[in-house]
């Protein structure tokens, strides 16, 4: 569907300006959809000490894109409490919104912003719900408080998946794994959401002067991208690097990104004696920059519900910026024919597993160049292009009917 659809949509996202995977997804993927439609109200959720910090930032949207953020304190009992609250809210606005100028689709990532929204028979029809993993499984939870969380999260989760128009799940493993742990029927209505790429501002990076990677220097740099959380493999890669330094080997590793666990991956990165740096929480468009210097993206992460089916997406950015990459051969990957030292190099989350693959890749320039070229390639197949049809058409049947 190129043409553009005369339509109102509202869209409740965690937020607009994180700087994270989930972040820039959701705010690339509302870019590209407002190309398409008349205009977008953007609810947000952010973090009410943070709040006035981030008015600051230019995020240059598009001139029918409305943004409006809903402040939320940072704990976990309180702000689930006030997500549910505001979501009932929500319902009786976006119900005078729609009497007002005509809402056609409300796209929510999420469970539980969208319980209040999909209780109202008017809304519910229009509802498109994004669960993009298996909550229990991406935290690691402590304490009754949040063990309540998560349990409440689970029976609000299921509500939604019985109730909601259309579910958008990153992968159909993913939803066939979300339907029995939900113990739910349902099979219709389903859209494969993956994140995607936007090509264009990955090729203004791509024209930014840098200094060339210089494929027989003799230190290399091995990159790693995202939160610092227990299920990104960050421990397993320094490991890794730790073995080849035995060796002799000459490498130096670059973190970007922040996340609760780096006092514990500094430590370790100073116990084992490995050359280092953490850029720490900088935007976008200044992480894509080192992403296309380093030699190669490692990323070791461990087979869990969330890593297994979902394709993250610096690797696809790395891919776009040909970048050689290594990651744990996860079933995403093979259900999409991604081949071994095709396309990538598969690895095991193990640190010997990890550091026979660096070691192969470092010593191998051709390799790397074949990896480079064939990742540039295989990029343009992850735009929003696809996802973006899927929602337009629902809605013009919705909308006819």
């Amino acid at each position: 569907m190129k043409h553009k659809v005369p339509i109102n949509i509202v869209a409740i996202i965690p937020s607009f300006y994180k700087n994270n995977g989930e972040g820039v997804n959701e705010r690339q993927f509302i870019n590209a959809l407002s190309k398409h439609v008349k205009k977008i109200y953007v609810f947000t959720f952010e973090d009410i000490r943070k709040l006035m910090k981030v008015k600051k930032q230019k995020l240059n949207l598009p001139k029918n894109i409305i943004q409006i953020s809903i402040p939320l304190i940072k704990a976990p009992l309180i702000s689930t409490m006030l997500m549910i609250f505001t979501s009932y809210l929500l319902s009786f606005i976006l119900l005078i919104f729609d009497y007002i100028i005509g809402v056609e689709l409300i796209y929510i990532r999420y469970s539980l912003p969208s319980i209040g929204i999909i209780t109202l028979k008017p809304l519910a029809s229009k509802v498109v719900v994004k669960i993009p993993s298996i909550i229990e499984d991406e935290i690691r939870y402590r304490g009754l408080t949040n063990k309540f969380i998560k349990k409440f999260i689970v029976i609000i989760e299921k509500i939604v998946l019985l109730k909601a128009k259309v579910i958008a799940v990153p992968s159909k493993e993913l939803y066939r794994e979300i339907l029995k742990r939900r113990n739910v029927q349902r099979i219709d209505n389903f859209i494969e959401a993956m994140p995607g790429l936007d090509l264009d501002f990955i090729e203004k990076i791509k024209r930014t002067p840098y200094e060339k990677r210089n494929l027989k220097r003799k230190i290399f740099t091995v990159g790693f991208i995202g939160s610092l959380v227990w299920w990104q493999g960050i421990d397993t890669l320094i490991k890794a690097i730790a073995l080849l330094r035995r060796q002799s080997i000459p490498i130096h590793l670059l973190i970007i990104g922040d996340g609760p666990q780096r006092p514990i991956i500094e430590n370790m990165l100073k116990v084992l004696k490995v050359s280092y740096e953490i850029t720490g929480s900088i935007p976008h468009k200044e992480a894509l920059k080192l992403l296309k210097r380093i030699d190669m993206l490692v990323l070791p992460r461990p087979h869990t519900s969330f890593t297994e089916f979902l394709i993250p997406m610096k690797v696809l950015e790395a891919w776009a910026l040909g970048v050689p990459i290594i990651v744990t051969r996860h079933k995403i990957f093979t259900s999409l024919g991604i081949k071994d030292y095709e396309d990538l190099i598969y690895c095991e989350p193990n640190p010997k597993n990890v550091a026979e693959r660096l070691l192969c890749l470092l010593r191998n320039d051709n390799l790397r160049l074949k990896l480079a070229m064939k990742g540039s390639k295989i990029a343009k197949r992850f735009t929003y292009n696809r996802v973006i049809d899927e929602l337009l058409n629902m809605t013009t049947k919705t909308t006819s009917h």
